[in-house]
């Protein structure tokens, strides 16, 4: 008999325990990302007194903080942006190094989620433009949180929203269930054939677009302001409509963004199916195109992250609701895909070295260089650049290849001319060898993708930026436009407080792979945010 109870005991403790099936860690039911376009480091700080208890203030109370997550690359904009915040890596990994950039086989631009093979659905009237209606993920390389979800096979479900058609498609990834954005002429959600590939909007989003609201009003500043928005701080009131242009630059298209949030939440019951994670991903781009038209310092920066605060209140309190157990199961991460700058006539005002870039000017510079240098063009052959935007200059290969001229000479005398220009401080050209010191050469070496960037791309100096007489334009890796807040809630999954620790846009994706339990996306570089995390 004791050798029979010694054998019993030995085989009880090869048995699996009771809960052998229970998870180490608690893994999320959904993870909702919220990115915020163009959203300054700062905002969350300024205007944190005027802030509802439900919206940021309840993200920066109860989850892990980092007032300074960073962007490490050489021009911050919202393509690169939002490609790397859900795959954890670069622009010279994930190929998305700008929003748009010159094909010279094909001697065309490009757009960054341009795709002729996915025409739009529903499918909209022939427009005029540098880019085809065709849309989908095919220019990205890396995989995502969501792909790396749908790769071990959990069954999730991905579903991501926002009025730019490239925040909502690069943060989907490629394997997204579902990408929808908003067409403001038509004033509905569209998608395109790539994840529609019957041509037909699911059912659910007829019903979101047959909800949407036919608003008329003059948008006003709402309450007293902080006293830090400085610039032009007299009262405003500008006209916004559905159906117009204007809508979507207003708190309308934050109104908008939400309603189709929830709808994606509740019609396709997130988060409550039989996936251990699904993932929601929602990006406001209303502050983006506001931004752009008035800067950081004005008064319509203030209100539209008041609005961002209502509406991420609004959307946290439905999500709340119709979950089992509120939020105890979602994770939820906040950020933004780039900042901005002051205006350059407004940093003049503080004495501060500012001024702004003409794009054209310096192409038309460089074509009288190289016609000085080299002869006249060749036949048929218009410019020596073929191609400028955002700082980057595409040189003609064609005719130089036609005389027989080697890139990198032209390239040198390029150079030269645009460094003789007020507002340059660095010419850099990965063809021809030449880089910036420092940090620069760290930014370049993240962001340059083969075939993609520029022959020659510009760091201007500090406030200095290519555009027009008066909005502001984020193109560089300065502070102001590389510094952005990372917020990591969830009561199950992370220790609140306010964290100095760096934190990296690409440590947000494989912090989110660790806590729903696959691996990091294919380029993740980032690491796991720990620090932040709960123990068990």
């Amino acid at each position: 008999m004791k050798i029979l109870g010694v054998l019993l005991v030995s085989l009880s403790l090869l048995l699996p325990a009771a809960h052998a099936d229970a998870p180490l860690r608690p893994r999320p039911k959904l993870i909702l990302t919220i990115v915020i376009d163009q959203f300054r480091a700062d905002y969350l700080m300024r205007f944190e007194r005027r802030f509802g208890p439900d919206g940021f203030r309840y993200l920066m109370s109860n989850g892990a903080y980092y007032p300074y997550g960073e962007y490490g690359l050489l021009q911050s904009m919202t393509c690169p942006g939002h490609a790397t915040i859900l795959s954890g890596a670069y622009p010279y990994q994930h190929g998305i190094p700008i929003n748009a950039w010159f094909d010279s086989e094909t001697h065309a631009p490009v757009y960054c989620v341009e795709d002729p093979s996915s025409p739009p659905v529903p499918v909209a009237p022939a427009k005029k433009g540098s880019f085809g209606d065709g849309r989908s993920p095919r220019n990205l390389i890396a995989s995502t949180v969501g792909d790396e979800l749908k790769n071990a096979g959990y069954g999730s479900r991905v579903y991501t929203v926002a009025l730019k058609d490239r925040a909502a498609i690069l943060l989907g990834g490629h394997r997204a269930d579902l990408a929808i954005w908003f067409d403001p002429e038509r004033a509905q959600w569209i998608s395109s054939r790539y994840y529609l590939p019957s041509g037909e909007l699911p059912e659910w989003m007829k019903a979101l677009n047959a909800a949407i609201p036919q608003i008329q009003t003059v948008w006003h500043p709402e309450g007293e302001g902080s006293g830090y928005s400085t610039e032009e701080a007299t009262p405003f009131a500008h006209p916004s409509a559905t159906g117009k242009e204007e809508a979507i630059h207003s708190p309308i298209g934050d109104a908008l963004t939400e309603q189709a949030a929830e709808f994606a939440f509740d019609r396709l019951q997130l988060g409550r199916g039989p996936a251990p994670t699904d993932l929601l991903a929602v990006s406001f781009s209303s502050h983006d195109l506001v931004g752009h038209e008035f800067g950081p310092n004005s008064r319509e920066m203030e209100e539209m992250t008041l609005s961002e605060d209502r509406q991420i209140a609004k959307l946290l309190n439905h999500i709340r609701a119709k979950m089992p157990d509120g939020l105890d199961n979602v994770v939820i991460a906040l950020t933004g895909d780039h900042g901005a700058p002051m205006r350059p006539e407004y940093a003049l005002q503080g004495k501060t070295p500012a001024g702004r870039i003409n794009g054209p000017d310096l192409s038309r510079l460089i074509d009288q260089k190289l016609t000085a240098r080299f002869g006249k063009l060749p036949a048929k052959q218009k410019s020596w650049v073929d191609f400028t935007t955002d700082l980057n200059f595409y040189l003609n290969h064609e005719a130089l290849a036609a005389k027989k001229i080697p890139l990198r000479e032209a390239i040198a005398v390029a150079k030269t001319a645009l460094e003789s220009r007020v507002g340059v401080l660095y010419v850099v050209s990965e063809e021809a060898g030449s880089h910036a010191p420092g940090l620069f050469d760290q930014q370049l070496e993240r962001s340059r993708f083969p075939d993609r960037s520029g022959d020659l791309v510009i760091i201007p100096k500090p406030y200095y930026m290519e555009g027009g007489s008066y909005g502001v334009n984020h193109h560089t890796g300065y502070a102001y436009d590389r510094t952005v807040p990372i917020i990591l809630s969830g009561a199950k999954f992370f220790k609140a407080g306010v964290y100095s620790q760096s934190a990296r846009v690409i440590d947000i994706a494989p912090t989110l792979t660790f806590i729903s339990g696959t691996v990091p996306p294919s380029m993740s570089e980032g690491r796991v945010l720990s620090e932040a995390l709960l123990s068990r």
